[in-house]
């Protein structure tokens, strides 16, 4: 869901060929549209809060995921009973600096 195309690579292929556009490119796509018709659709008086409110609502939602997408970095810590451990590991990079 956090890729902004889907690669293809056909067999005996030089290179992956993007194929679908991923989820992160729709979204965004959806974002834009959803704030464009709130922007010039709706009325801007106070009986349209409520839908104001939830529109607003949605984009920021959306908006947290692409942020959290963005910034996160997923790590694991193997604790075996008995052992005090203080360091995260990262299996999805490789240090080349870190000492083994």
């Amino acid at each position: 869901m956090r890729s902004w195309v889907v690669l293809w690579s056909p067999p005996g292929g030089l290179f992956p060929l993007p194929t679908f556009p991923g989820g992160a490119l729709v979204g965004l796509i959806l974002t834009l549209n959803l704030t464009a018709a709130l922007v010039n659709r709706f009325d801007r008086d106070w009986r349209r809060l409520g839908l104001w409110i939830i529109h607003a609502g949605l984009i920021l939602l959306v908006a947290g995921e692409f942020c959290t997408g963005a910034f996160q970095r997923e790590m694991s810590m193997t604790i075996e009973e008995g052992q005090t451990v203080n360091i995260l590991e990262d299996y999805r990079t490789w240090n080349w600096w870190w000492p083994t």
